[in-house]
């Protein structure tokens, strides 16, 4: 019974060191790690097709609606969706791969 009490108490004690380590890495700033991410998410729209980007920073950047990118680019709604449901799809396969 000794035994198995001492190893309990072992298994804690790694545990909570392990805990403290975390502990440390708390002090970054959350805007640093946004930062990065956004620095990631640009190489990948550097990185895509001029009409997949240009649909995107439409939808996400100038916050148009898709019956507004539907007028600007003289297509159906339908194609309107599905090219910016393609391009979300090939910047989250090329950020993936970066």
């Amino acid at each position: 019974m000794q035994r198995n009490t001492h190893k309990k108490k072992e298994k804690l004690t790694v545990v909570t060191d392990i805990i403290k380590d975390d502990d440390a890495y708390e002090e970054i700033d959350d805007t640093e790690l946004f930062a990065l991410k956004s620095k990631k998410l640009a190489k990948a729209l550097a990185i895509m097709e001029p009409n997949d980007k240009m649909i995107l920073l439409m939808k996400y950047q100038d916050d148009m609606s898709i019956k507004e990118i539907k007028e600007v680019l003289n297509i159906g709604e339908s194609a309107v969706k599905m090219r910016v449901k393609r391009a979300k799809q090939k910047v989250v396969n090329i950020y993936g791969e970066l």
